[in-house]
């Protein structure tokens, strides 16, 4: 329950005392809209059995007693307000509802001198998640704005299954700040505790403070012990920085930074990574990692995207995790964006440093300087048809294999016809390409060029249906696709950056089964296939 319901809360049980509502009424609902003495909110007050007073200033709430205050709700059995001491007592099993919590205590007391309330012996269960715990006493003080919790405990898996469990001693949270303190930490693997913090401080709003993160300890037989301790600073709301000094017993000691911003036209972020002296390859090495996006206005956009190493061996050597350590080349652009109300068109120069000693010069790829894509779509060009336009050209540069030049022209028709639940969209689209080569240690070049026109028809369908009591809805998309493409001879042709993708759903519906311009594959060929969707239905 949140510190700021207190007030309320306060207010429904002082109020009918005051109005004077003191006859016994046994079986009887009796339901008040009172507005509370320090907030403008107003709280429901339920109790099934009536309410009653008794000698001593002690008036009863009897049978199944609900507080409601907006979506959080307060439920018990009985609840007795004595008036000599301010207090409220509630009796037996104590249950609070609230937007993202609920928590179920054996007993609870509210304090209305110190606003202040109390759950004994509570467990909680966080919504819309599967996290859970329990305490010995969780104490909500108004007059403080702080919650506290004694002895705490904390886990994500199944009732009865504790796999893993996170404790606490205590833990007070700051409800102004948002920030909290969490003190003897232990984290138990199968009820074997495998960690220990003394202190630990955090935000419970999910706000940025400066300060220690978590450190990380592993070991890799190129690296040898890794032990990093990186440490956070906030420096504003809208930047940050992340210093993460780093050993590693085989190399040597590591200095990483990054830096993220976000402005109101920009975001970026840039990450560095130092090691003064490898004691593997006797060398200083380094990593400068940087990302950069600009809007200068409504149409036009920067890009800036790229990673530079020292050798060809960091990555293989310094690099984190298996999807970095796979890669064998590091992407480099630079990029201009118009984007239209019919019409987008980039302006881009990419490279690649290659980062894999097996590599060969031979089989690295080209460098793209200046390239520039134009794709332009006109709904409704004719009645029912649509017209798209793709462009592009740009020079590939290789020094050991064929370098040039290459433009590309494709207009597209495709129509739309639909009968009832099916929808077929037959399109006509034409490729024109041409190319101005030169090979290597040669001074002349050769033009080139290739026209080919492509057909499809692709028709699709959904079909919905609803199974069983529990509502659960099961929603099929059947698909196929007719295309043909005639067979030219494209053997004279240069691969500047064509490449056959790994299959997938996506890749059967489309026409051509290579990635770029160079090459285009010849068939006749009719794809089928069908997605489903199970969900529960509302």
């Amino acid at each position: 329950m949140p510190v700021s319901l207190l007030a309320p809360l306060a207010a429904a049980c002082i109020a009918p005392a005051q109005a004077g509502i003191w006859e016994e009424s046994p079986g009887a609902d009796l339901a008040c809209e009172i507005a509370a003495q320090r907030s403008d909110t107003t709280i429901g007050l339920t109790a099934q059995n009536g309410i009653r007073w008794n000698v001593g200033d002690r008036v009863d709430f009897l049978g199944n007693v609900s507080f409601c205050l907006g979506n959080n709700r307060l439920d018990v059995q009985n609840a007795s307000l004595l008036q000599d001491s301010n207090r409220v007592e509630f009796g037996g099993e104590v249950v609070y509802s609230g937007d993202s919590v609920r928590v179920r205590a054996t007993d609870a007391l509210l304090d209305l001198n110190q606003d202040r309330l109390r759950f004994g012996s509570a467990e909680y269960a966080l919504r819309d998640s599967l996290a859970r715990g329990s305490a010995e006493e969780i104490v909500l003080d108004a007059q403080q704005d702080r919650v506290r919790m004694e002895e705490v405990s904390y886990t994500s898996c199944l009732p009865g299954r504790n796999h893993w469990e996170l404790r606490a001693g205590s833990i007070e949270v700051e409800q102004e700040s948002g920030f909290g303190r969490a003190r003897r930490i232990r984290l138990e693997l199968l009820d074997v505790p495998i960690l220990y913090l003394p202190s630990l401080s955090f935000s419970a709003r999910g706000a940025r403070k400066s300060g220690f993160l978590v450190p990380e300890i592993g070991s890799s037989s190129r690296r040898g012990l890794e032990l990093d301790a990186p440490w956070y600073w906030n420096i504003a709301p809208n930047m940050d920085a992340t210093f993460t000094p780093r050993y590693l017993s085989r190399l040597g000691f590591f200095a990483g930074a990054e830096y993220r911003y976000v402005t109101r036209n920009s975001s970026g972020r840039i990450e560095l990574g130092y090691l003064p002296q490898d004691k593997l390859r006797n060398r200083s090495r380094y990593d400068v990692n940087l990302e950069m996006q600009t809007t200068l206005s409504d149409r036009w956009s920067l890009l800036a995207d790229g990673r530079w190493v020292s050798d060809d061996l960091y990555i293989e050597d310094i690099g984190r995790g298996f999807w970095e350590q796979a890669q064998t080349h590091l992407r480099r652009e630079l990029a201009a964006t118009y984007s239209g109300e019919r019409m987008d068109v980039v302006f881009r120069v990419t490279g690649h440093q290659v980062v894999h000693p097996d590599v060969e010069r031979l089989f690295r790829p080209h460098v793209r300087l200046p390239e520039i894509r134009l794709h332009g779509w006109w709904p409704e060009l004719l009645p029912r048809v649509d017209g798209r336009l793709w462009m592009e050209t740009g020079w590939f540069e290789h020094s050991q294999r064929t370098s040039g030049g290459r433009v590309h022209f494709e207009p597209e028709l495709s129509a739309r016809y639909r009968a009832g639940p099916v929808e077929v969209n037959p399109s006509l689209s034409l490729m024109v390409t041409g190319y101005h080569v030169k090979e290597p240690f040669r001074n002349d070049a050769d033009n080139y060029y290739r026209v080919l026109p492509i057909a499809t028809v692709d028709a699709r369908t959904g079909l919905w249906r609803r199974f069983g009591s529990q509502a659960l809805d099961v929603t099929l998309r059947p698909r196929a696709m007719l295309s043909i493409i005639p067979t030219v001879n494209q053997d004279y042709l240069p691969v500047f950056d064509t490449i056959i993708p790994d299959f997938n759903y996506v890749q059967l519906f489309r026409p051509n089964r290579y990635l770029g311009f160079d090459r285009v594959g010849d068939s006749v060929h009719l794809s089928a296939g069908v997605q489903g969707v199970l969900q529960r239905g509302s």
